[in-house]
Order: structure tokens, then sequence, then C-alpha cells
């Protein structure tokens, strides 16, 4: 995923936690900030971690706010990545597919949830997306499961995970096993985040846990200038960079890194 995809992708996501207060309004010099980032990061499960990651690569200078102590649902899950397009895995594994195989047969299965646009764009990039996470210390395995089953024992990490054998779905696209199960034993989704968790220590990303993200500062407009934090500190955006931070009450300002204003990074 490319920084410039990133920023696209999150650009209409409004608020960080389902019980975020009502944004509050200020004058952005009546503000008074505390420190300085380019990009802050509110969550550090997969998705969070993976933006961090990206942002970092990309240039950034990140900060990560997590409410509680990291993981997510990423870390509990049963740590199942659906991709295919001919991973490394499914050529180990004998299973011919490509990405416009992976992509009639999610057409079929998603049913418009997602324009054919997005779903192109994640059938295309499955191999990169795959490629990315095991560069970032993620473990998989050649292992293809011979059957058909809701979660494969500790023997297999490739298998079918949805409809692919099934009509009317293999009428319409080679069936082909997409779902690649991080290599762990029991529930495999640890052996996801805790790699990236890693490769954020590796790099110079702070991540401050038990900092609950609780509200928008917005100006008149509803221009979002910072978020407040419990406590005191404030965030604010570099000009010619990205997000300026100041933690407590944190202010986040949304900055232009993709040609696009954000208004939010990541939840």
């Amino acid at each position: 995923m490319t920084f410039k995809r990133f920023f696209q992708w999150t650009k209409s996501i409004d608020s960080c936690e389902a019980d975020i207060r009502p944004a509050l309004k200020a004058d952005e010099k009546d503000v008074q900030w505390h420190q300085s980032t380019d990009v802050i990061v509110t969550g550090f499960g997969g998705a969070g971690v993976s933006a961090a990651l990206e942002a970092y690569d990309n240039g950034a200078d990140v900060m990560v706010l997590e409410r509680y102590n990291g993981g997510g649902s990423t870390a509990i899950s049963g740590g199942v990545v659906y991709t295919g397009g001919g991973t490394e895995i499914q050529k180990q594994c004998g299973v011919e597919d490509d990405p416009d195989n992976m992509y009639q047969y999610l057409q079929k299965e998603v049913k418009g949830a997602v324009s054919d646009e997005t779903l192109r764009d994640f059938c295309e990039k499955g191999v990169s997306n795959f490629d990315w996470l095991r560069e970032n210390g993620v473990p998989f395995k050649d292992s293809l499961c011979p059957y058909k089953t809701s979660y494969p024992n500790d023997s297999y990490y490739l298998y079918y995970s949805g409809n692919e054998v099934f009509p009317p779905y293999n009428e319409k696209a080679s069936p082909a096993p997409r779902g690649h199960r991080a290599h762990s034993k029991g529930m495999s989704g640890a052996a996801i985040f805790e790699p990236l968790r890693k490769a954020c220590q590796r790099r110079d990303i702070k991540v401050r846990t038990q900092s609950k993200v609780e509200q928008l500062i917005t100006d008149k407009d509803g221009q979002v200038l910072g978020i407040t934090k419990n406590g005191s500190l404030r965030l604010r955006d570099r000009e010619d960079v990205g997000y300026n931070i100041n933690v407590g009450e944190i202010h986040l300002r949304p900055v232009d890194l993709s040609e696009k204003s954000t208004k939010l990074v990541a939840k």
C-alpha cells in the first residue's frame, strides 16, 4: 500500500471511538500546543500497527494512541489473512490463482457490499500486501488443508476459508484456497500482531498505551484541528509535513500529505 493510497482510504474517517464526545469547536490560535508529530494513529490493533508502519516507512514521524494495551481483536483472532492472486504460499502448495480469478469469485461473494473499484484494488494488491506482512516478520507456512473446514488444525495453514469450491461460485472462478493462517499453534492472531508490534519497536514509532482519545477539536467550519486525550496533551500538525501532537488533551490537525486532506489517520 502506498502512502498516498493510505490517506485516500482514510480521508473519510470522522471518529476514533464509539463513545467519543461531540467535537469541541475552537479557534486554533487559542489552543496551547505541547508536542509535535506528523501522523497520529488512534488504536494499536492490526489496522493501527499497519498504518503506523506504513506512515513511518514513508518518512513520517508517528505517534500511536491506544486506549488499552494494544493488540485489539487481531491479537485474539484466528489469525487468518484472506488474500490470493498468486502468493508465494499458494505457489509452494501448487495452487494456481491470479488477481482476476480472485476478483471474479469475490465479486459474486460480496454482492456489491464494496465498490468494484475497491474490490479490484484489493485483489490486485493481494500479493504485495501479503509480502509486506512477511517482510515485517509475520510467519506463514506452505501446508495446504486437503478438506473444507471452518478452521484448520495445527497441521495446516492454507485452506478454503470461503465458498470457493461450491456452486455457483465455482462456476464463475476457478476455486483457490486463500485463507492464509499465520503459523502458530492454536488461535493464530498473536502471530500476526506481535511481529508487527516488534516491527514498530524497531522503528522510532512512539506508542502510548492507556491513552484514550476522547474528543475531536474542530474550527467553526468543521475542519479538524486536533483531538483530546485523557489528561491535557495537545497535538498540532507541522504545516509542511503532517500532524503535530500535544499530549494530555491532544490536538491534531489534518495535513495534506497525499494531495488530499484527511480528517483522521486511522482507527
